[in-house]
């Protein structure tokens, strides 16, 4: 594995000699995996220096990332067929087969190769079907296997094998059926972003219409944690939209805006969030402020019997993200509201994608406005609120709805309903939530234009007047729908 990535990759230049390898030391810890001794049982060696040279390629491109490769396909890929002819006499194919190499700094990976350190040719399947009872029925390059990037791994294939005796023993030795091979300065969703508006959001009249992303991309990214079915389970809302709400107004105290949230909380409110404006402000500090309101709305929901979620506002300077995040799921925050338009779209991804934290996210439209508002410029509305959030996690997307404050057109809203809903690999779908100048009496509109696979957000007007009877009004004309 050190020859192979030493000679063929790293140092180019130095010839092949028994002399190269004398300056090397190998320092291999006791009781590894790669020091195991008798009576422990050692097998597969081919498939060991094959993942070794995986993590040579790892570590190397921590220090030179443009003269390493991208990994291969990192397997043996050996195929074993036994069984009898029809005169008794007994049959064994086995045979290697190939799959794709990784990108490197001058082009895109090798389509369906040998292993790195094999010698062992690919067979044509003439010669397999000529000797062994056996018809290829496919064998093609596998579509969009080689994973994303300006320089792309290689294709990987598609075997196809009818048997044409009544049975056979079938032995397949591989790996990498689950996770595919790392690439060198992979983007995830960082490049994702950047392919798709980077230097092209320069110029003038360019709009992203479309997005269409392959497998090899989406299985990159696990999207909601919770999406609509989970969220229904949750909030106990198995046939109806969520009803949520902003605590407000700016200037409140903590101590003010705990007691909104929890005459909110009582009224059978599933979220009650911050203001995206509520962020470190004197008047109210944001870790008191969270405990407060956590507190409140907790105390609320235990003796209502209803699970509401306080949802904080993760409006906070980048490098104190995460640890405000797991203070606030420390004092008993539910969700949390994210504002990727400010943060990053792959801060909220990591924040989604975190076990330990594991909290429903929705995600805020703020700083986004100018990249879908000109209909010759920027990105499509259902791109921006509804595939991209949902690549980055968002279990709810805000964006503005027709009628309120804001522009969006019907039929703009129609293509956000359309990509949070959409099939997009193996990602769960989001919850639609339109907002801006949403009032109690549009209740009935809004869910004949969405259906009930949307997070109802009422802020400002629910403050008009009582603040409990407007709140009951509302949840009991959602559980009418």
């Amino acid at each position: 594995a050190a020859t192979y990535v030493a000679l063929k990759h790293i140092f180019t230049d130095v010839p092949a000699n028994a002399g190269v390898l004398q300056p090397v030391e190998f320092i291999i810890p006791e009781d590894s995996f790669l020091s195991v001794t008798a009576p422990k049982p050692v097998g597969g060696y081919t498939e060991t220096i094959l993942r070794l040279i995986d993590v040579m390629f790892q570590a190397f491109q921590n220090v030179s990332p443009e003269r390493v490769n991208g990994c291969a396909y990192g397997t043996i890929n050996a195929l074993s067929l036994a069984g009898h002819r029809q005169d008794g006499s007994r049959w064994v194919m086995f045979s290697f087969f190939g799959g794709g190499h990784g990108g490197h700094p001058e082009g895109d990976g090798l389509n369906h190769g040998n292993a790195p350190i094999s010698t062992a040719t690919i067979p044509p399947l003439e010669i397999l079907e000529a000797a062994y009872p056996v018809a290829f029925t496919k064998w093609a390059l596998r579509p969009d296997s080689g994973g994303a990037g300006q320089h792309r791994g290689g294709l990987g294939a598609i075997y196809e094998i009818e048997l044409l005796e009544e049975s056979a023993t079938a032995f397949l030795f591989g790996e990498r059926g689950k996770f595919p091979p790392p690439g060198v300065a992979g983007g995830g969703l960082v490049q994702v972003l950047n392919l798709l508006w980077g230097n092209v959001s320069l110029f003038p009249g360019v709009r992203v219409r479309g997005l269409r992303l392959p497998d090899s991309i989406l299985n990159d990214f696990r999207g909601p944690r919770f999406g609509i079915p989970g969220l229904r389970s949750l909030f106990g809302a198995s046939d109806r939209p969520l009803v949520c709400t902003a605590v407000k107004p700016m200037g409140s105290s903590p101590q003010m805006l705990a007691t909104m949230a929890r005459t909110i909380a009582t009224a059978g409110f599933d979220i009650i969030k911050d203001d995206h404006g509520l962020a470190d402000q004197p008047w109210a500090t944001w870790r008191d402020r969270v405990t407060a309101i956590a507190q409140a709305v907790n105390e609320a929901a235990s003796e209502t019997g209803h699970p509401s979620a306080y949802m904080p506002s993760l409006n906070v300077p980048a490098d104190s993200l995460r640890d405000a995040a797991f203070f606030a799921k420390e004092a008993g925050a539910g969700a949390l509201l994210v504002l990727p338009g400010i943060c990053g779209f792959d801060a909220m991804r990591s924040l989604a994608d975190d076990d330990d934290l594991a909290l429903p996210i929705m995600a805020h439209p703020s700083f986004l406005g100018s990249n879908v508002v000109n209909p010759d410029q920027g990105i499509d509305h259902g791109i921006m609120f509804g595939t991209l959030m949902r690549l980055a996690g968002a279990d709810i997307s805000i964006f503005p709805n027709h009628g309120g404050r804001f522009s969006f057109s019907p039929e703009e809203l129609s293509a956000i309903q359309a990509a949070c809903l959409a099939p997009l690999g193996s990602l769960a779908s989001a919850w639609l939530s339109p907002g801006g100048g949403m009032t109690l009496d549009r209740i009935d509109e809004l869910t004949d234009f969405y259906g009930i696979d949307v997070a109802l957000l009422v802020g400002g007007a629910l403050h008009r007047g009582d603040l409990a009877e407007n709140a009951r009004r509302l949840v009991q004309s959602v559980q009418k729908v």
